[in-house]
């Protein structure tokens, strides 16, 4: 048994029985509060509302990719497609890692030389963007314009694919997205 003065001892360095019991309490009340502000699964949960209950630490949304889905031009002139990739509160996208945006003409059904350097009707002096050629290279947010030129009017669906790095404070993830861009091209 121990004395009065050990345990007045152990209780101040941490280790006494009363502490114990008080981490334990801490410890059980922070569970029941956790598990009371997540919201429960819905009822016949699919199984991929159960694989992002699984990894709801991994945060599904923690950029923001700013493109256009149509882009007005007008025939015989040059233009661009405006992207910025933003990073959420807490993030921030990797200047230390690469960040790479590639941009093609997608081929329609039909036509023989479509999606190559010499399309009749829209045409990509650049193929591939590296953080380098961003508006400004060392921004939080970068900012890409990736030009075009317009020949012959009609609507091209141009893909812009980028990959790039995600981190939040301790950890970063990789990002791929694709997305398609109409551009309508008007006669002159």
């Amino acid at each position: 048994m121990l004395r009065h003065a050990d345990r007045r001892r152990l209780v101040r360095a941490g280790r006494g029985p009363a502490c114990a019991l008080a981490a334990l309490a801490v410890l059980l009340v922070g569970a029941e509060v956790r598990a009371q502000d997540r919201p429960g699964p819905e009822p016949g949960p699919t199984p991929a509302r159960e694989h992002a209950l699984v990894r709801d630490h991994v945060p599904v949304h923690d950029h923001v990719i700013d493109l256009a889905g149509e882009v007005r031009a007008v025939g015989g002139g040059e233009g661009a497609i405006s992207l910025t990739i933003t990073a959420r509160p807490g993030h921030r996208v990797a200047a230390e890692a690469p960040l790479v945006v590639s941009v093609g003409v997608v081929a329609e059904v039909g036509d023989a030389g479509a999606g190559t350097a010499s399309e009749p009707g829209l045409s990509l002096p650049r193929r591939r963007y590296r953080r380098r050629d961003a508006a400004d290279p060392r921004a939080a947010a970068p900012r890409f314009d990736l030009a075009y030129r317009a020949r012959a009017p009609g609507t091209y669906p141009v893909v812009v694919e980028a990959g790039f790095w995600v981190c939040a404070r301790r950890t970063c993830r990789p990002v791929r997205f694709s997305r398609r861009v109409a551009v309508e091209v008007a006669a002159p």
